[in-house]
């Protein structure tokens, strides 16, 4: 391969790792230059990586560079995919030199920081050997097969390093999961069963067998299969980060808190977060496993902090204390703990500011307010009383009994007093003897996170002598059980209501890997107000409540979600009727009853319920748990609905059914515009339809996303299929059920009779199909038109049907498919975008127009980007393209970012809701409520997407209307991210409505605060251990902080833009945001400008000097830093002055004075080491490390670099210590040959 194209193509690479970030200081520039002159000896271009194993191809490259003479190798890794494919070496230096090591550590690990291939953040890639005699002597040692699986905080999965691709799906890496966790081989089956429990054993086992395959063809050494048995091989090097987690955390309990640092570094986030497939078994096995690594964290944490407040060490205490807040934001405690922390560091102000966050964190998630406890030491702090830490006496003298309320052998229940607040609490005794004591405390300590408003709050539990105690909040409204006695049966709206409270509690507790297990009318308490608690979770082993048991739970199994969904029914249906669905004289016939008897008539007992109640009861008392409804989620939904709108009732009466003539095979009209892309999606939509257990097909997206067009596409391709044919039923315009009837009979050519009921005729004529295809079109006009098709499904188990709809239909059968914008290139060359759907689309709507259009090289761009602004949207482009008549694609993409109304059509055929985008939006807006406008209009300021925490915090909006705006395709949410996203023109339209109100400078003003504060809050992340959590979370959330700098600039809030300024220049020098960054601070330089006459604020000054870091090097940057350093003498802030200093450092090297540079940074390292500021003594010294071995000093390059990746390391500066171990790389390579490449 030429040396010259190797150059050519590892600019970028090699110019990555050495710093974060394309553009910046003059000594990265300088590095730059260097790696341009060695990049031959450094990188080798593989062009076969992609038909070669990684294992191979490694052992054959390495030796290979080796024999060249470019020096031992002290470590790799490979950058890119598919054709595009490089190995970056890093080399030591002469042979005959050994691995240099610090304390006994290898000098060279070899990291990549991956910013400009599409990471942002620090991608650490490890050396395998120390010495020569490893690559030229030992090559089994250096290509040692490992296997790594990386599960807390997502999932990745390594193979000697490189990320292993090519899973036949996500079960398939879900498998490999499942065998590393366990650490055993299971028989086929088993495994058959977890992953597709739905499908028959004959099925799910050959599903297995595929997925073994591509175990075996990916990770082979790794598993050892029979015929009968899999696991994973005890033999091979299998790393799993959980397994290391917990040997850290049980190497804690023997020794020193050391190993807790270690177990908390490996724990990245949730166990699997983001990972999901479709599976219960297996979500039933992944979500207490979270639970219980995330209790183990906390728990861990605990431990240091009451370590560092043992030892009166409260800044390394509130630092623990801040990491638990993080993973718990709802738990009251830890703000407790941190208000104690920051009184006894003498923060007084932080502490109350703590406890204000405490009170608005528990408003906005939960609408509860703080507890006394909580309360009574913000008093105690705010009077100045606060606390000093006596040793807290045991918890029982915290309580004192004052009544028995109930008595048994093994329970007794009491009411008490906390004698702290004061207030009244119930005690429950249970004796330890029967009962298993770890389970205790683990449930006792899920509960007191779980802190949901519907739920009895958990105060206390623990153990003393042979009693476990549970201590709780005293409800005084009574229980659900005597409300039943009292007021049976309970009326339909309150039975919805409490169905409906207990359905979320129960969302919320499924969620956090919980299942109640005891639910009955006794554990439901009541409020004064009326408002459900629900009581006794977990405790379903000390009695045994058979009318509420399901049936699974009778036959001995361990009750999970559904056992709770069986209870859920059973109690609804007592509160519908007065008495449950079973009852027996004995146990025995009780039993009995429950696992055999059919549910009673609810109609008959409770003919006002309405038909989806009584049917969503039905659907919950399903005997076979996996025909029972799957998630509290549905049932919620349902119950929503039911809700807010009125009561169905069911016609009893049976009519004649008289077909008058023959059904034909399909009413599908010709399409007046050819078909155009979508090969994918019609290829999904196949596969749905050809799947027997697939019912209900919702086409759900946006207006004007091209639902109609794919749904006709897609029933005329499976026209011949179906043998009572395919019938289109236009609903547009269509707002009631006796309409929407009318409009089926229509479309299936039925005739209706004049005697009995219209809709029970035409369901008993559908139930005869054998075998037919219903496309509804536009459903979401129809009220309760959800309710029919339900109707229809039940009474015609052979029909399937296709609905195109903004809204979801919330029914259990409905299998969603999102339907998105079409296929966009990003820059391919002119002959490949004209391949993509969007590009295709745009070019036949034009040429309708402008015969002969054809698109040019100049072209490009402009409809790109058209295509890019309307999302992929069909309806943006069709309108868009109607214009080249008149206007250049350049033109139409300029007017299109200027004017929303620019996308319109006269075309008189088109329907007048689709003749333009604005029509489209407001024909979804008059279908909104007042709340969901509102919250609509408002989430038009974020950027780039925002979490529900934080769009629920600037508008003000409940879980519910979030819900309701995804499910009516105005808002989306991320299943990876959990962020939610606008539609870019429908922002554009929301922002229009938001000004025309009057409230968007407020609304902006709550959005930029906040994301300010949050920016400033970073600061100390940043420069330490959680340093690339911060990177992460920032740039997840910089167009979001981009705009709250832009507004808090324009409102000339000099203020909270200094308190900022550090944390934004932290993340862009680090991050490689080089061009927005400088783009930002420009912002505030313009804004902030002394005028004529006026002295230069320090403010101004200081964005001036971090400003000139995001630029290439220039002549007049030297000028400019020397006017930041006066200003920052003149001012006395010496925190200022040896930042400029440093950067002036920068400004006279790259010029080419490397040697003037020195001096600075030296008198820059002296002023932060009397400042304390060990993040910035690190970053200088690596610079000094650099320029002294840019002029051949290398003992003291290597003296310099031995400290700062010291002070680095210690201090969790990841990416400088990333950036450091490349510099010395580099140096200790090309040592005296540096020098040269600067001259001239």
């Amino acid at each position: 391969m030429a040396e010259e194209k190797t150059t050519s193509i590892l600019v970028r690479p090699i110019c990555a790792i050495n710093q974060a970030g394309r553009r910046g200081r003059s000594g990265h520039n300088t590095a730059f230059k260097v790696a341009k002159q060695a990049v031959a000896l450094v990188a080798v271009q593989l062009f076969s990586f992609h038909r070669i194993s990684g294992n191979r191809l490694l052992a054959d490259t390495i030796p290979d560079i080796q024999q060249r003479g470019y020096g031992l190798v002290a470590g790799f890794t490979q950058i890119g995919q598919g054709e595009d494919v490089y190995l970056l070496v890093c080399f030591m230096g002469n042979h005959r030199v050994g691995r240099p090591k610090i304390n006994g550590e290898p000098v060279f690990h070899a990291f990549l920081s991956a910013d400009n291939l599409g990471y942002n953040q620090p991608y650490p890639i490890k050396s395998e050997f120390t010495d020569r005699s490893e690559i030229v002597h030992g090559q089994e040692n250096f290509m040692n097969d490992v296997l790594e699986i990386r599960t807390l905080g997502g999932l990745a999965i390594k193979r000697n390093g490189q990320p292993v691709s090519g899973f036949a799906s996500r079960k398939v890496e879900a498998l490999l999961v499942y065998l590393a966790c366990t650490r055993r081989a299971f028989p086929r089956e088993v495994l058959a069963e977890l992953l597709w429990e739905e499908r028959s054993q004959a099925q799910a086992l050959a599903n297995l067998r595929v997925a073994l395959t591509s175990l075996r063809q990916s990770v082979g050494p790794f598993i050892t299969i029979s015929r009968q048995m899999v696991g994973i091989n005890p033999d091979s090097a299998c790393w799993l980060d959980v397994t290391e987690f917990q040997a850290h955390l049980a190497a804690a309990g023997k020794t020193t808190a050391a190993h807790l640092e270690k177990a908390l570094n490996l724990y990245q986030g949730d166990f699997l977060a983001g990972f999901y497939i479709d599976s219960r078994g297996f979500e039933d096995w992944v979500l207490p496993e979270r639970e219980r690594l995330r209790l183990k964290v906390m728990d861990a944490l605990d431990l240091l902090i009451q370590s560092s407040m043992n030892e009166a060490d409260y800044p390394t205490a509130l630092t623990h204390a801040t990491h638990l807040l993080q993973l718990d934001s709802l738990r009251e405690e830890t703000y407790r703990i941190l208000m104690l922390l920051l009184a006894r560091s003498g923060q007084r102000g932080a502490a109350l500011a703590q406890y204000e966050t405490c009170c608005r964190v528990l408003d906005e998630e939960l609408g509860i307010e703080p507890t006394p406890e909580t309360t009574a030491l913000y008093e105690q702090i705010r009077a100045g009383e606060i606390d000093l830490g006596e040793p807290a006496a045991p918890l029982i003298h915290r309580f004192r009994i004052v009544e028995q309320i109930k008595g048994r052998e093994t329970v007794s229940i009491f009411r008490g007093v906390d004698l702290h607040t004061h207030q009244p609490v119930v005690i429950k005794t249970l004796p330890a003897a029967s009962y298993d004591i770890e389970r205790f405390q683990r449930q006792a300590e899920i509960l007191r996170r779980l802190n949901h408003p519907n739920v009895v709050r958990v105060l206390a539990a623990f153990e003393e002598g042979d009693w476990l105690y549970i201590v709780t909040e005293y409800v005084s409204g009574g229980s659900l059980q005597e409300l039943i006695w009292r007021q049976s049966p309970l009326p339909v709206e309150r039975v919805i209501h409490i169905a409906l409270d207990l359905a979320d509690t129960l969302a919320r507790a499924h969620r956090s890997g919980i299942v109640h297990g005891n639910l009955k009318p006794s554990n439901v308490l009541l409020t004064d107000e009326g408002t459900p608690r629900l009581a006794d979770f977990g405790i379903n082993s000390l009695e045994s409540i058979h009318a509420y048991l399901s049936p699974e739970a009778l036959g001995g199994e361990e009750p999970d979600r559904r056992a709770d969904i069986w209870a859920l029914g059973v109690l609804c249906f007592e509160m519908l009727a007065g008495h449950p669905p079973f009852e027996g004289s004995t146990p025995d016939s009780l039993q009995s009853a429950i696992l055999h008897q059919a549910v009673p008539d609810l109609e008959l007992l409770r003919p006002d319920a309405p038909v989806g109640l009584v049917d969503l009861i039905y659907r919950m008392l399903e005997k076979d748990r996996y025909a029972r409804i799957p998630t509290v989620r549905v049932i919620g939904a349902e119950l929503e609905a039911l809700a807010s709108s009125e009561p169905a009732q069911r016609d009893s009466l049976f009519a004649a059914l008289i077909p008058i003539r023959g059904v034909p095979k399909h009413n599908l009209e010709a399409q007046l515009t050819p078909f155009v892309g979508r090969a994918r999606e019609l290829s999904e939509l196949t596969r749905l339809l050809n799947d027997s257990q697939t019912r209900l097909i919702t086409i759900h997206g946006p207006g004007g996303v091209g639902k109609t067009r794919l749904a006709i596409e897609c029933a005329a391709q499976h026209a011949g299929r179906f043998a009572n044919g395919v019938h289109l039923i236009p609903l547009a315009g269509i707002s009631t059920v006796d309409t929407m009837v009318a409009a089926i009979a229509d479309a299936v050519n039925f005739t209706f009779s004049p005697i009995g009921d219209n809709q029970q005729q035409l369901l008993n004529y559908l139930g005869k199909a054998q075998d037919m295809l219903l496309v509804m079109d536009n459903c979401e006009d129809v009220s309760n038109g959800s309710w029919l098709i339900s109707q229809i499904l039940y009474a015609a188990p052979a029909i399937k049907i296709l609905v195109t709809s903004r809204e979801r239909l919330h029914l259990s059968a409905e299998e969603i498919f999102r339907l998105g914008g079409m296929d966009i290139p990003q820059w391919e060359p002119l002959e490949e975008a004209v391949t993509y759907d969007a590009v295709k689309l745009f070019l036949q709507s034009a040429r309708r127009v402008l015969p002969g259009f054809e698109l040019k090289a100049d072209d490009l761009s402009p409809v790109l980007h058209i295509c890019r602004r309307v999302l992929g949207m069909p309806l943006g482009i069709v309108l868009a393209a109607a214009w080249v008549e008149v206007l250049s694609p350049q033109e139409i993409a300029d007017e299109i970012d200027q004017n929303l109304d620019f996308l319109e059509s006269d075309i008189r055929d088109m329907p007048e809701r689709h003749r333009s985008i604005r029509a489209v939006f407001e024909s979804t807006w008059v279908r909104l409520s007042e709340t969901e406008r509102d919250v609509f209009m408002k989430l038009a300021i974020f950027r780039g997407g925002v979490k529900r925490s934080v769009a629920q915090y600037v508008t003000r909006a409940s879980l519910a209307t979030l819900t309701a705006l995804v499910n009516k395709s105005l808002l989306r949410r991320d299943p990876d991210s959990g962020r939610y996203e606008v539609h870019e023109l429908l922002r554009q339209y929301a922002e229009e409505k938001l000004e025309a109100t009057g409230q968007a400078d407020i609304a902006r003003d709550i959005h930029s605060h906040y994301y300010m504060s949050l920016l400033c809050q970073r600061e100390a992340d940043l420069k330490g251990h959680r340093q690339i959590e911060a990177i992460r979370e920032i740039q997840a959330e910089f167009e979001n902080m981009r705009a709250a700098w832009t507004w808090t600039v324009r409102k000339n809030d000099q203020t909270m833009v200094s308190l900022a300024l550090n944390s934004l220049f932290l993340f862009c020098s680090t991050a490689g945001f080089f061009e927005p960054g400088e783009e930002l601070l420009r912002q505030a330089l313009t804004q902030f400008a002394p005028r004529p006459g006026q002295d230069p604020e320090l403010l101004w000054a200081r964005i001036l000097v971090r400003r000139e870091l995001m630029l290439d090097p220039h002549p007049g940057a030297r000028e400019q830093v020397e006017y930041g350093l006066t200003v920052a003498r003149q001012y006395g802030d010496q925190a200022e002055v040896a930042f400029c200093l440093w950067v002036l450092g920068y400004a006279i090297s790259g010029m080419g004075d490397i040697a003037g540079a020195i001096p600075l940074f030296e008198e820059s390292l002296m002023m932060y080491r009397a400042l304390n500021d060990p993040f910035q003594i690190g970053r200088v010294l690596s610079d000094i490390g650099l320029f002294y071995g840019v002029l051949g000093q290398r003992e003291k390059s290597i003296a310099c670099f031995q400290q700062a990746l010291q002070i680095q390391r210690d201090n969790g500066d990841e990416v400088g210590a990333t950036h450091l171990v490349i510099r010395n790389g580099i140096n200790t390579r090309m040592g005296d040959n540096l020098v040269p490449s600067y001259s001239g």
